[in-house]
């Protein structure tokens, strides 16, 4: 019997929204659509710097106007903390 051939693990991201609905718009996308797997739904900038510096995403949407801390202060750390992760910044202005 040959072997089963091995499996390659999907990347890893992370989604920080807000909005309960295009957070799950987005995890049906990249879930679905691209394979990734996702690691943590971060809700808002807190969350998301944390997630990105616990799993170090291959990819991170990232709401540009979030609770608690928006705008570039959690691009920032995010990149500081995992300068690999590559960022999509999501915003509805």
């Amino acid at each position: 019997m040959p072997p089963s051939p091995r499996r390659t693990p999907a990347a890893v991201a992370v989604i920080a929204d807000d909005h309960p609905l295009v957070a799950t718009a987005l995890r049906e996308i990249l879930e679905g659509g691209l394979g990734l797997r996702i690691a943590a739904m971060a809700g808002n900038g807190v969350e998301a710097i944390a997630a990105a510096g616990r799993w170090r995403p291959a990819l991170l949407t990232l709401a540009l106007a979030l609770p608690l801390s928006s705008g570039l202060e959690p691009l920032q750390a995010v990149l500081a903390a995992s300068p690999a992760t590559r960022v999509v910044v999501v915003t509805g202005m």
